[in-house]
């Protein structure tokens, strides 16, 4: 239950989460807008990691249906996650690939940023709420397979962190810091950033524990800023615009802080660094 993607359909509807000035966003569906990431991404990335990432978005979208999806450039919508017909794109997934379920934000992020985020002690990390990563990275086609080292890097990076059974998001950013001190994680991410939102897993009282719910990728662009991110194995990878990096935060605080029964708030990292911490 407590896997992210799955944890979240069980929490209020953010999906039908309006915003006052909705999202401009782009799904790569066309050529252009690929180029466009592409030369942003390539100012910061090796190239190949670029071209990987773009052929598993290629991969994606030519293998489920798109009517629901920005056909060319950026569209809009008034809606924190736009109205995908997310029925129609899993039934056709599933029926060509039944023991792949794709990748999610995490494995997403990951293919982005692994060559800039170096690890280096990877033992005694918690993989245990990572079911459904590791069942997608063990049946990835051979395109968007990861090493052994990038997979141990993954579960270390991605890795749950123990917690007090409190609802102090201080307390929390800095037991997610000391962790991946302890697990020697750095980040040579130069001007990219990744942005995680944490939750606090509080189902046993007495071990809980800390995990990323959502991660993307911010990117610096001409005008603005982009945010890479794929909102579950399902959800079409998007790309969406911002005119800075606040507006990111108050996106996902929008759509992820919807939980009114006085639980520990989200709270989100830039890089290792807390983002923004709430009490």
């Amino acid at each position: 239950m407590y896997e992210s993607d799955q944890y979240f359909k069980g929490r209020s509807s953010h999906h039908s989460k309006k915003s006052a000035s909705g999202i401009t966003y782009s799904n790569l569906l066309d050529s252009n807008s690929q180029a466009d990431l592409a030369r942003a991404l390539e100012k910061e990335l090796p190239k190949v990691d670029v071209d990987r990432f773009l052929e598993q978005v290629t991969f994606y979208n030519d293998h489920v249906p798109t009517d629901s999806l920005v056909q060319s450039g950026y569209g809009h919508s008034k809606e924190l996650v736009p109205g995908y017909d997310v029925a129609s794109i899993s039934e056709k997934w599933f029926q060509q690939f039944p023991n792949f379920s794709g990748f999610n934000c995490r494995l997403t992020a990951f293919s982005l940023l692994h060559s800039l985020i170096s690890v280096k002690n990877t033992g005694g990390f918690d993989d245990s709420l990572l079911f459904t990563d590791k069942d997608a990275i063990a049946s990835a086609p051979k395109n968007s397979a990861f090493t052994d080292r990038e997979i141990a890097d993954f579960k270390t990076l991605f890795g749950a962190v123990a917690t007090d059974n409190i609802t102090d998001t201080t307390l929390h950013s800095q037991k997610v810091q000391a962790y991946w001190k302890q697990q020697g994680v750095e980040f040579h991410t130069g001007n990219l950033r990744m942005i995680s939102v944490w939750f606090h897993d509080q189902i046993d009282p007495d071990a809980t524990k800390l995990f990323i719910g959502h991660v993307g990728v911010l990117v610096p662009a001409e005008e603005g800023v982009l945010f890479i991110e794929k909102i579950s194995f399902e959800d079409p990878y998007q790309v969406l615009k911002f005119a800075n990096a606040e507006e990111v935060v108050t996106y996902l605080m929008d759509k992820y802080d919807v939980d009114t029964s006085g639980s520990t708030k989200p709270f989100l990292m830039e890089n290792d660094q807390p983002l923004l911490v709430d009490k």
